[in-house]
């Protein structure tokens, strides 16, 4: 598998407002613009894999000295690599699964890359477009060796970090009245209750084919571009949390379809 230089991180970078991956120098958190919530490591646990969601914020002192140490899996910094790391355990953020995780370093094995050892993404912010974007120097479906995309689709991607809305519970009596209107549809048709049931959609870690990677949709996993404006865009849990994708869209999205996407799907893009 033929791999491309990562973007350069010059060593000789002095800005004292920002570093080469757009984020500030020292600790800084992450917000995002569409529910105010922080990028936070789940239980500020540090175990590899541990998936980054949005939490609202745990600690309002942006002094380091004076912050609660509990609230570190709220602060993150870049480290002298370019990587984006966690304060409150030092591990480097990854993306497994199109989630934000938690990477260890792990030795080099063969074949090279697989998903246990691979270049770290470089994660970098544009405070222009207020985008989080992810630049990996691999396939980030690690296919093996004999699969490898000829044409290096993943390159010509722009992988977006965003926030998911995740609807409140409905409640008995509006399940009961959709149940019926289901149900009423489906005696209109008779030839619909003799069809095959229908398949949930099944999508890879960016949306690729991949028999090995494929999973089910839920309903906080429905890709943000075949969201609807109202039903869908609805985020009005009272739960805390948030979950967040790293969006596989194509180069071109905002050029073509940015000035389509309501206000709110826009927003959950940008921190």
């Amino acid at each position: 598998m033929t791999n491309i230089d990562p973007p350069a991180y010059h060593i000789g970078y002095d800005s004292e407002e920002t570093t080469p991956s757009g984020f500030p120098p020292g600790y800084f958190m992450i917000k995002n613009c569409a529910n105010d919530r922080l990028l936070d490591i789940t239980t500020s646990a540090s175990a590899d894999g541990t998936h980054a969601v949005l939490w609202p914020q745990k600690e309002s002192s942006t002094v380091i000295s004076m912050r609660d140490p509990a609230a570190d899996n709220q602060v993150f910094f870049v480290d002298y690599s370019g990587a984006l790391c966690s304060k409150a355990s030092g591990h480097a953020l990854d993306v497994e699964g199109g989630r934000l995780v938690l990477r260890h370093r792990k030795p080099f094995s063969l074949p090279f890359p697989n998903s246990e050892s691979h270049p770290l993404p470089r994660i970098t912010y544009s405070p222009s477009s207020k985008l989080l974007r992810v630049t990996f120097t691999c396939d980030p479906n690690y296919p093996a060796p004999e699969a490898t995309d000829p044409n290096y689709t993943w390159r010509s991607r722009d992988y977006v970090v965003a926030a998911v809305p995740v609807r409140k519970p409905r409640s008995f009596l509006e399940n009961t009245m959709a149940m019926m209107s289901t149900l009423g549809a489906s005696f209109s048709k008779p030839h619909g209750l003799l069809g095959h049931a229908p398949t949930s959609p099944t999508a890879s870690a960016f949306g690729h084919s991949s028999e090995a990677a494929d999973f089910a949709l839920r309903e906080d996993e429905v890709l943000e571009e075949d969201r609807l404006e109202g039903e869908d865009d609805t985020d009005d849990n009272p739960e805390p949390g948030r979950p967040i994708r790293v969006l596989d869209l194509p180069s071109d999205w905002a050029e073509k379809s940015g000035s389509k996407l309501s206000d709110a799907t826009l927003r959950r893009r940008q921190w």
